[in-house]
């Protein structure tokens, strides 16, 4: 065998190296900023839940206009798979093949109509959100 001419390593532009500084500066902020905001709305849910308060309204400015903001205690729903339903259903070889489902998958193998008949609703975690009111 001959030797294999490898492709000259390229080299990082000025431009790569400023966006590569710049993204790291801003993601590092942005975790910083999503750890603040998840602190602050964790406070907000227990001073609401320890207050019995469902829901408040407060005004704001934000970006030099002034905002109604509702703050909300809620419990989402979400859509989860019975798998022992979809066992029954869709039979073993489908079940293996879609043992670790996202509704795609179920729906993918299965169609829409299995999804539809093993689906379920259930709560999901309580949390509070803070929008601008309608």
């Amino acid at each position: 065998m001959g030797n294999i001419a490898l492709p000259a390593k390229a080299e990082a532009t000025e431009e790569m190296t400023a966006l590569a500084k710049s993204f790291f500066k801003l993601n590092r902020e942005m975790n910083a900023l999503k750890r603040d905001a998840d602190k602050a709305r964790k406070q907000l849910f227990t001073q609401m839940k320890d207050a019995g308060l469902d829901t408040f309204r407060t005004a704001a400015m934000v970006d030099n206009k002034k905002v109604i903001l509702e703050s909300v205690v809620n419990t989402p729903t979400k859509i989860e798979v019975d798998v022992e339903k979809l066992f029954e259903i869709v039979g073993s070889a489908d079940f293996i093949e879609i043992v670790s489902a996202t509704q795609k998958s179920v729906t993918d193998v299965a169609g829409k109509a299995t999804l539809d008949r093993c689906s379920v609703e259930v709560d999901g975690t309580e949390n509070v959100a803070v929008k601008a009111a309608k």
